[in-house]
């Protein structure tokens, strides 16, 4: 079992999903025109999405509210800054402010007219931080 895998499932304060299917992630991928990260794709296998300490991890799944294909899409065409090759994680819900991550697995802070903010190395530590 991976370590973000071990993390979450050690944490009292979640509610996780149904992991989702290989197929539903390469769509989810082929959709948004991204790579999702390894730690990523670990989540989406084993919970689909995930609400952990309060913070919503978008994820692939059927609500469009946790979704992460339908989230993004919307927000990119909200805020045309946020660059093509990342996704959205999670929404603050405060001011705009999103959390994105790239394929190498870095996490940003993204507020629309402000340079994007190098956050987290990894998904595994932005949900430690949480």
């Amino acid at each position: 079992m991976c370590n973000i895998v071990s993390y979450i499932d050690s944490v009292n304060d979640k509610i996780v999903g149904k992991g989702a299917s290989e197929t539903e992630i390469e769509y989810a991928q082929i959709a948004l025109k991204v790579k999702f990260n390894e730690e990523y794709l670990e989540v989406l296998k084993n919970y689909g999405c995930l609400l952990i300490k309060g913070e919503t991890l978008f994820g692939v799944v059927k609500n469009k509210s946790y979704d992460v294909v339908y989230n993004t899409m919307i927000e990119k065409e909200r805020y045309q800054s946020i660059p093509e090759e990342m996704y959205v994680i999670s929404s603050l819900g405060i001011e705009g402010v999103l959390i994105l991550q790239n394929e190498d697995g870095a996490i940003f802070e993204f507020t629309d007219g402000h340079p994007l903010k190098l956050i987290y190395d990894s998904l595994l530590d932005y949900l430690k931080s949480l």
